[in-house]
């Protein structure tokens, strides 16, 4: 998760399936493989925060983590792909919590809450940085 702009600071590190399949191209190039193609596409979701993302303990804060997650699960579930923004739009509002690296962060967003991108990542040898990319979408998208 990240403010993204110039003065953006990195809390927590992109933790998806999508990464999953990064660092495995990137294991199976260090391995010896080529890849025919330089870039795969991956979804970016990156969250503006008002403060640095709060661990929670999960049974201290049940009651308030499941509820998010069934309102989550209950929204994506009616969710069309003419509606995804919306759906998006209405579960990142305000105070939203996440499970990254086996532990649950509590986060309080600002406006605009979110921000959701589509784009080509490079795949090894010419991979970048996350803030080298975050900058060259932020350039690419202004």
């Amino acid at each position: 998760m990240t403010e993204w702009g110039p003065e953006g600071k990195l809390y927590l590190n992109s933790y998806t399936c999508a990464d999953f399949v990064f660092d495995g191209a990137e294991l199976l190039y260090k391995l010896g493989a080529k890849f025919e193609v330089k870039t795969l596409r991956k979804n970016d979701i990156n969250f503006y925060v008002e403060e640095p993302p709060k661990e929670v303990k999960y049974e201290e804060s049940k009651k308030e983590i499941v509820s998010y997650f069934e309102l989550a699960a209950l929204r994506l579930a009616e969710m069309d792909i003419e509606n995804f923004l919306k759906t998006l739009s209405e579960l990142f509002v305000g105070t939203v919590y996440i499970h990254h690296d086996e532990k649950y962060y509590k986060l309080n967003l600002h406006w605009p809450n979110f921000n959701w991108k589509f784009t080509a990542q490079p795949l090894p040898p010419h991979k970048t940085t996350t803030f080298e990319q975050v900058k060259r979408n932020i350039e690419i998208n202004k």
